[in-house]
């Protein structure tokens, strides 16, 4: 039929399959046992994701009855991108220093992996007591880890989940960069959209 398109597509390693169907100007989208409603926003615009019924991020249980507009809309927003954090310190006039990197990513299960790593470099000089370099000595070091968390919003707060039973919120603000992009300031870092 030409008003449904099945597929599949893989996130994280793994591989979903999924059947979208159009109706009008809306589309339902099925994939992972979830249901998604989407609505053309105006003539041009893209469609925008609206969850359905069933779970966007439940953290197992499904969406509460009765989401609102605004756990709605953050919902989507967590679930459009990619969501990466940097830092760097390093010493003033020197080639020593570190790079911390986080990339959130949030899943229409209600599953959210954050990837972590970390690069360092230090140099120093060894200097006699006139001040003269008698030597010179580097190191660096990288780092990669990671974590895997349940999430779910619930009255415009983002709760996170180690286990699926325990939640804990997260200090979350939404603004806008410069360009007009989102960034989203959780527990003090900012994260902006990436791949």
């Amino acid at each position: 039929m030409k008003d449904r398109l099945t597929g599949s597509f893989s996130s994280g390693g793994t591989t979903y399959l999924f059947e979208a169907r159009v109706q009008g100007d809306a589309l339902s989208l099925v994939s992972d046992g979830q249901t998604y409603a989407l609505q053309r926003q105006g003539a041009n615009a893209p469609a925008a994701v609206v969850p359905g019924p069933t779970p966007v991020a439940g953290g197992g249980g499904g969406a509460p009855a009765g989401m609102s507009q605004q756990d709605q809309q953050l919902a989507q927003l967590l679930l459009s991108s990619r969501w990466c954090y940097f830092s760097y310190s390093g010493v003033a006039g020197s080639s020593s220093g570190s790079s911390r990197t986080e990339r959130a990513i949030f899943g229409a299960n209600g599953t959210l992996v954050v990837q972590t790593g970390g690069e360092s470099y230090y140099s120093a000089d060894v200097r006699n007591s006139l001040g003269n370099t008698i030597a010179q000595g580097s190191t660096a070091g990288q780092s990669a880890g990671g974590q895997q968390f349940r999430w779910k919003v619930n009255q415009g707060m983002l709760m996170l989940s180690g286990d699926g039973v325990n939640w804990q919120p997260v200090a979350l603000q939404v603004a806008q960069n410069s360009n007009g992009y989102p960034i989203i300031t959780a527990d003090g870092k900012e994260y902006s959209q990436c791949n």
